[in-house]
C-alpha cells in the first residue's frame, strides 16, 4: 500500500504512522510549511529527531506542498490512502 499524510504540522502523526503500519507499506508525508519554516515553528531538535526517524524507516517526506493544489503530485504516486 502506498499512503500519502497531507499537511502533516510537525510530522507526528506520520511518525505514528509509520511505527504503525507494517514495514511493506509505503509513506509520503507532506507538510505545508518548508523545512526552514518547520524547524522554526516546532524547534529544530524536536522536527530532527522525527525527520530521521521517517527517513530511516523508508517513508519520503516533502515540504512546502499546498493540499489545495496538489501539483506536481507528490512522489510515489497513485497512492492508495490520502490522508488530511
Amino acid at each position: 500500500r502506498r499512503i500519502l499524510t497531507v499537511g502533516d504540522g510537525d510530522l507526528s502523526f506520520s511518525r505514528a504512522l509509520r511505527r504503525a503500519l507494517p514495514h511493506r507499506c509505503k509513506l509520503t508525508a507532506t507538510t505545508h510549511l518548508s523545512r526552514a519554516e518547520l524547524d522554526g515553528a516546532y524547534g529544530k531538535e524536536s522536527t530532527s529527531g522525527t525527520v530521521a526517524e521517517l527517513e530511516a524507516a523508508g517513508a519520503r517526506l516533502e515540504h512546502g506542498v499546498d493540499a489545495t493544489v496538489l501539483e506536481p503530485v507528490p512522489t510515489g504516486a497513485p497512492f492508495d490512502r490520502i490522508i488530511f
